[in-house]
């Protein structure tokens, strides 16, 4: 009965900088599966379009 469950990420301030965020709301529900290899993968391959994201939202 597993169930796969997103875990949201953007990209924040820390400090002068940036930081990936992922955001795990409900991943200790029973029965949800998740795996770390596959966001990891997800992550890299959507980098550019989140970094587009965030530099095109950063006030100047």
């Amino acid at each position: 009965a597993g169930k796969t469950k997103a875990v949201h990420t953007y990209i924040g301030y820390e400090g002068d900088g940036f930081v990936c965020v992922a955001h795990s709301e409900g991943l200790d529900q029973p029965g949800v599966i998740y795996s770390y290899s596959s966001h990891v993968r997800m992550l890299n391959a959507n980098l550019p379009y989140l970094l587009d994201c965030f530099w095109s939202n950063v006030k100047q």
